[in-house]
């Protein structure tokens, strides 16, 4: 299970703003769902609520943002994507 540690189990959009893409900091909630899905860059991370940043990210999601880089698709593919992209 990604971030096991947050306030709850509800998920909340966080938006990639600046800097490495695998820290947790560098990323502020958001209130509305991303609009990109494919591209180069992160656009957003799909994760449990914890306030303006999300936790600290587990091994296991900062595979799925490196593999969202490496591919330039929505990860993971076989599930709910909790990593979109953009142009």
């Amino acid at each position: 299970m990604i971030m096991d540690n947050c306030k709850s189990n509800k998920r909340q959009w966080y938006a990639f703003t600046h800097g490495d893409p695998l820290i947790a900091e560098n990323y502020f909630r958001t209130n509305v769902q991303p609009a990109f899905e494919i591209g180069e860059r992160i656009c957003a991370v799909y994760t449990k609520d914890n306030g303006i940043h999300p936790r600290g990210f587990t091994n296991e999601m900062k595979s799925i943002i490196a593999d969202a880089l490496v591919t330039g698709i929505p990860q993971p593919t076989n599930a709910v994507p909790l990593v979109l992209l953009k142009p």
